[in-house]
């Protein structure tokens, strides 16, 4: 007899003729059997009932008349499908006929009518569709949950809300690196609540900072998020958020400050920012080698940000002394 595999590949009448043949003389053919629909009070362990195909069979075997039942394990779906990938992308909406080809097309499994009911699946019921077996089923018992995504849209179609008013708040009295990106998208999910896949860190990347004005939410630059390596969106669109203006972080029109050890601007607005407590990268100005004041004398300096810095604008002014 086949194994469970092999049984799986046949339609599932197929499948049960291959187990009670094992059972039957050499030479009994399929069509001399009628093969009954489970008997109502079946569960997981199916009961068939079989009789004999008179206007099929030889005169022979007319003496096995009567009907027999034949008792085995239907398969539970809950459990076959368990560990298995069953997380399917479609268009909506479907028949539960298509989606049930889909997981034919994905495992080899061979289903057939009487295996699960009718209907259609819309996006919205998607979320809580449970394929689930009919009484009638020869191989299937119980009810599984798959999860049924929509095919991969435009991140444009679907964030609706894009305009970021927070993303930047924790720039300051923040020494660490703040992870922007992180930012980025736990606002635009929280800003659009009713997106049924909220957006996924790794799907995205952020791009061109432009600065921006005029805006009435107090946005200062758009940015450019774009997906990548996603299942469920595609493409990119702009988001605006709020930039900090850098010297307002020193609470200072001009920074008086000392340094022994710093060599550039870009080390120097460095050592500035630890001293007020607010998170810097030194990549995000140009450095330029300092100047060397004599002693007691300064040399004032001003230190503009790159254009292209995710976090901040604008420059600072600094008066420069150097301690020796």
């Amino acid at each position: 007899m086949l194994n469970t595999p092999q049984l799986l590949k046949l339609t599932p009448t197929a499948a049960l003729w291959e187990i009670i043949q094992s059972c039957l003389a050499a030479g009994f053919k399929r069509e001399y059997l009628n093969i009954g629909q489970p008997t109502e009070d079946s569960g997981l362990v199916a009961r068939i009932p079989l009789s004999l195909n008179k206007s099929k069979a030889p005169i022979e075997y007319w003496g096995h008349a009567g009907e027999v039942l034949l008792s085995y394990n239907r398969l539970d779906l809950e459990t076959f499908f368990a560990g298995l990938d069953m997380e399917f992308y479609t268009k909506f909406p479907i028949t539960v006929a298509y989606f049930v080809s889909l997981i034919n097309a994905r495992y080899g499994i061979v289903f057939d009518s009487n295996d699960f009911g009718g209907g259609v699946i819309t996006q919205e019921s998607a979320k809580d569709f449970m394929l689930i077996a009919q009484p009638q089923s020869l191989r299937w018992f119980g009810q599984m949950k798959p999860i049924i995504r929509p095919l991969i849209r435009p991140i444009s179609q679907v964030v609706l809300k894009n305009r970021l008013t927070t993303v930047s708040d924790p720039v300051a009295g923040q020494v660490d690196a703040p992870d922007l990106k992180a930012l980025v998208v736990a606002e635009i999910n929280a800003l659009n609540p009713t997106v049924d896949i909220p957006l996924l860190v790794e799907e995205c990347t952020l791009e061109n900072p432009v600065a921006v004005s005029g805006t009435a939410d107090g946005t200062n630059t758009r940015i450019t998020l774009r997906i990548v390596n996603s299942k469920t969106y595609s493409g990119s669109m702009n988001i605006y958020y709020r930039r900090r203006d850098i010297i307002k972080l020193t609470g200072f029109d001009t920074v008086e400050f000392e340094s022994a050890t710093a060599t550039t601007t870009a080390d120097l607005l460095k050592e500035i920012a630890d001293s007020f407590g607010f998170y810097f990268d030194p990549t995000d100005v140009v450095p330029v080698p300092l100047p060397e004041p004599a002693t007691g004398d300064s040399s004032t300096l001003v230190i503009p940000v790159k254009s292209g810095s995710m976090l901040y604008f604008g420059s600072v002014t600094v008066e420069f002394y150097r301690v020796r």
